[in-house]
């Protein structure tokens, strides 16, 4: 029996809180999609040229790891 498949999203987001336009947002995503997020973030605004150079670090775990660390934390 093959086993179900189900269509994911290319990106899943959160509405923001109410803020002032000034405000710092954090875009967190995988190190792959770099280039094409800083692409539509720079199409979605022009005070900025966006590059690869600013995108940095987030954390110290890795996406493959975050799942399991978020149930050792929820779980234990």
């Amino acid at each position: 029996m093959a086993l179900p498949y189900y269509s994911v999203p290319d990106y899943i987001g959160s509405n923001p809180p109410n803020m002032t336009d000034d405000t710092l947002i954090d875009i967190v995503f995988v190190k792959y999609l770099a280039t094409q997020i800083i692409s539509i973030l720079n199409t979605l605004q022009n005070e900025k040229t966006y590059t690869t150079a600013d995108a940095s670090l987030y954390g110290p775990a890795l996406a493959n790891a975050v799942l399991g660390l978020y149930a050792q934390a929820m779980w234990n």
